[in-house]
């Protein structure tokens, strides 16, 4: 069960779901697509959104600035 809920997940998403700073700017700077969206629809912004990782919002923000 607990697959499924890293189930058509980017690396972005589990990256920010689990708080992973370096991870993130990593993939920022591979230019990764930010705007993918898992099986429901949510953004890795979503999903900054509902786990109230504030500072990983506006990075995102940032990056659809640049984009």
């Amino acid at each position: 069960m607990l697959l499924f809920l890293y189930y058509f997940r980017t690396a972005l998403m589990l990256a920010v779901q689990h708080s992973s700073s370096s991870i993130i700017s990593l993939l920022l700077q591979q230019n990764i697509n930010i705007f993918s969206q898992d099986m429901f629809g949510q953004m890795a912004e979503d999903y900054a959104v509902y786990c109230d990782l504030r500072r990983y919002v506006l990075i995102l923000k940032d990056q659809l600035i640049l984009n």
